[in-house]
C-alpha cells in the first residue's frame, strides 16, 4: 500500500464525517477571497488540516489550463506570458466611536498633553 493513500483517505474521511474542512479563519478568508469551495481541497496539515500554501497550490492548478493556452497562443505571437492574480481589498470604511472606545480615545488624546520630564544623575 502507498504511504500517501492512507493519509489521503483520513483526510476524506475527516471531511466526511464533521462536513466542514479542517482549516484555520485566515485559511478559510484566503480561500473566500480565491472563491474555491475550501471542502475540495485536501489539506497537507496535520490531522488534515488545510494549509495556505495547498489554498495557493489549488487555485494554481484550477488555472493552469487557462495558463498553458495563454502560453501557447503567447509561443504563436512570441510574446512571453505573464500570470497574474489580482485580489483586490475591500474599501475602507468609517464608523462613528461609540461607548468604550470614545473614552478610551478622549483619555489617550488627554494623556498626549501631560508634560513629560526625565532626569538622571550619577553619584
Amino acid at each position: 500500500m502507498p504511504p500517501s493513500a492512507p493519509q489521503s483517505t483520513t483526510t476524506a474521511a475527516f471531511i466526511q464525517s464533521d462536513g466542514k474542512a479542517l482549516a484555520t479563519p485566515a485559511v478559510r478568508r484566503i480561500a473566500r477571497e480565491y472563491n474555491v469551495d475550501i471542502s475540495q481541497i485536501v489539506g497537507t496539515g496535520k490531522d488534515g488540516r488545510v494549509m495556505k500554501e495547498d489554498v495557493q497550490r489549488f487555485v494554481a492548478s484550477r488555472s493552469a489550463p487557462t495558463q498553458t493556452s495563454t502560453a501557447t497562443t503567447a509561443s504563436t505571437t512570441g510574446v512571453s506570458p505573464s500570470p497574474s492574480i489580482s485580489v483586490s481589498a475591500p474599501a475602507d470604511r468609517v464608523e462613528a466611536l461609540r461607548g468604550f472606545r470614545r473614552a478610551m480615545v478622549k483619555t489617550m488624546t488627554q494623556s498626549l498633553s501631560i508634560p513629560h520630564f526625565g532626569y538622571c544623575d550619577e553619584v
